[in-house]
């Protein structure tokens, strides 16, 4: 299984959905406070490594504002464990699977 790219939409600084291309060499490049270290932080999330928190919504969006992590991959085997995922959060969690695609869609 590979990281194709990720696409992330009301966490931190990333209101509107937007995708990273993951490659075998990936290099961000930006200003402080670009979103840089939001792109690695959203992958913590949705693999289960880091637990949200209240800060984690961007400050744009409404209250009840769901933020989406969307990972999309290649080489992806018909099983995909996501049992590691569930319990992590407090809120509503709900994991949509699809042939090469997992979303990780979070309502607080």
């Amino acid at each position: 299984m590979q990281l194709n790219h990720v696409t992330i939409e009301n966490f931190r600084c990333y209101q509107q959905p937007t995708t990273v291309n993951i490659d075998d060499l990936t290099v961000l490049v930006g200003k402080n406070d670009a979103g840089k270290s939001a792109v690695f932080d959203a992958l913590n999330v949705f693999f289960g490594n880091v637990k949200l928190d209240s800060d984690d919504r961007t400050k744009q969006a409404a209250e009840d504002a769901d933020i989406t992590i969307t990972c999309e991959f290649t080489n992806l085997q018909y099983s995909f464990s996501v049992s590691a995922l569930i319990g992590v959060f407090c809120g509503q969690v709900r994991i949509r699977l699809r042939l090469r695609r997992a979303v990780l869609l979070v309502a607080k």
